[in-house]
């Protein structure tokens, strides 16, 4: 009996082997499998001689060199790393930690094309020699789709920043969750200061503000909210907000986007034109001249008042709802694709954005050719002053720009309306120069004053357009209501400088700007 049992025991350990060994061979056969199948890029490097003794297909797909090119060959021989430096740190950490995962490199393909890759490895025994399995992703489109991403979301913050209006987002229970510069301003308080708190504390009637946010919640969108909203400081501004939900991509209500527009100063323009009109009435008996000059002032600032009025509604609706877009654009892709239908919604929604900045503009000369102007005024280095203008404009690659600022030189300005003048001045240069040219800008300092000039080789301005050049309502362009030069004339006057405009058809135009010296000026 007991041999018998032995026996049996005999044969059901050989049956067990045998099941062990050919799973072990089941075992390989998968492994080779996965190995040629692998969507990933797989090697295997001698670590003796650094030889490669193994490539999937997806190496092959990836690199552009053969099975048979790349086995027996290194890759420093293939020439596959683009920096020597990175190879030898990624070495280095492979053989001191005998494992490493998800380490960025860049490689180049048998064509020469640079690529970036996800790389991890691990050091392995085969056959008793010591072997490193690398496992590799071509991650190229992905890291492009990031920093596309990255730009744009960097370009959505720079719209957001550039707006002179308050720009606020909410949270469903009324919290602030982001704001911009403008609203800082407006605030007294920094962003890290404003976000987290309850909107409606920055307000004269934080109940009226609380229902206002609620009835976007309600109704998707409010429009010229009437609120006061009060400064740190104390000081109060009459603001109208219009303001639409947001949501997720899934269609989920997340919060609300609200613009403010400072109306106080459109309030102290309407007075100031109601007392000019009643003035006039009072002198039109000793001046009808002069009343008719006035009349036609006075309906020109009530035209731009009402535009104003009646553009910024439907304009601020537009940026809004084309940000909220891009912002669903981007959430509705995936970033790890090029989907050329993404590229071509961004596309469109870039070129609204750019028709709605250029409506903007002439809203906004509109309202600075009807408005009284408070300028405060700060020293202002010119040399970096101009690039940074300089920067915001798109010239083109036919336009050399030339200046000669002396380093160091300042004058005493207000930022945003000499910003606004030269923008609008050097823009005009540039279209002046439909077929290319040189722009130069230079400044020169006297003794009681600073002057600046742009220069262009455009078209230049006939003799018989000189004289209207600044009458408002007269443009020689497509586009566009005349109020350029006009309102730019009138914010330097309001700093105290002039402008003055020298042109000869063909040959170009000379722009000459001249502000009081610092130690001049009394405003």
């Amino acid at each position: 009996m007991r041999a018998i049992g032995a026996e049996v025991g005999r044969i059901w350990r050989e049956r067990a082997i045998n099941e062990v060994i050919k799973e072990l061979g089941d075992f390989e056969d998968i492994f080779i499998k996965s190995f040629r199948l692998s969507p990933l890029s797989i090697t295997i490097a001698r670590i003796s001689d650094g030889l490669l003794i193994e490539v999937n297909e997806a190496f092959v797909r990836m690199t552009g060199y053969s099975r048979e090119e790349a086995i027996g060959r290194t890759t420093l021989e293939l020439g596959l790393w683009v920096d020597l430096k990175e190879r030898e740190r990624v070495v280095q950490s492979l053989l001191s930690e005998e494992r490493l995962a998800d380490e960025e490199i860049h490689l180049f393909t048998k064509e020469g094309k640079p690529i970036i890759c996800q790389y991890s490895g691990e050091i392995v025994e085969i056959g008793n020699e010591f072997c490193a399995l690398a496992v590799i992703m071509d991650i190229t489109e992905r890291k492009r789709a990031e920093e596309a991403l990255l730009r744009a979301n960097a370009y959505n913050r720079s719209l957001i920043e550039v707006s002179l209006d308050p720009l606020v987002t909410i949270s469903p229970d009324g919290k602030i969750t982001d704001v911009n510069a403008a609203t800082e301003a407006v605030t007294g308080y920094m962003r890290d200061q404003l976000i987290g708190t309850d909107f409606s504390d920055y307000f004269t009637d934080p109940e009226k503000a609380r229902a206002g946010y609620e009835q976007v919640f309600r109704n998707g969108k409010v429009l010229d909210y009437a609120l006061d909203l009060q400064h740190r400081d104390g000081h109060v501004k009459s603001v109208l907000y219009n303001a639409a939900v947001y949501r997720d991509e899934v269609g989920q209500v997340i919060g609300v986007f609200a613009a403010a527009r400072d109306v106080t100063e459109r309030k102290l323009a309407e007075e100031q034109l109601k007392r000019y009109s009643e003035h006039l009435e009072d002198q039109v008996e000793k001046k009808t001249g002069q009343l008719r000059d006035a009349e036609r002032l006075a309906a020109i600032g009530e035209t731009a008042v009402m535009i104003g009025h009646d553009l910024r509604d439907p304009l601020q609706v537009i940026v809004t709802t084309t940000y909220l877009t891009r912002l669903k654009v981007d959430s509705l892709f995936q970033p790890e694709k090029t989907n050329s239908e993404k590229q071509d919604l961004i596309k469109d929604l870039i070129t609204i954005e750019e028709q709605s900045d250029y409506m903007n503009k002439i809203v906004s000369d509109l309202q600075d050719y009807a408005r009284p102007l408070s300028p405060e005024m700060m020293d202002v280095g010119l040399l970096p002053f101009i690039k940074k203008i300089l920067s915001s404009q798109k010239i083109p690659e036919n336009i050399k720009v030339q200046m000669e600022i002396e380093d160091g030189l300042s004058w005493k300005i207000d930022l945003t309306m000499m910003t606004r003048v030269l923008a609008n001045l050097i823009s005009n240069a540039i279209q002046a120069m439909p077929e290319g040219g040189r722009l130069t800008i230079t400044s020169t300092r006297t003794e009681g004053e600073v002057v600046l000039t742009i220069k262009d080789t455009g078209l230049g301005i006939s003799p018989e357009i000189m004289p209207k050049l600044f009458e408002p309502l007269f443009t020689t362009k497509a586009k566009g209501m005349g109020f350029g030069l006009v309102v730019g004339k009138r914010l330097l006057e309001a700093q105290g400088g002039n402008l003055s405009i020298d042109s000869e058809v063909d040959k170009g135009t000379v722009v000459i700007i001249r502000m009081p010296h610092r130690e001049n000026l009394n405003i």
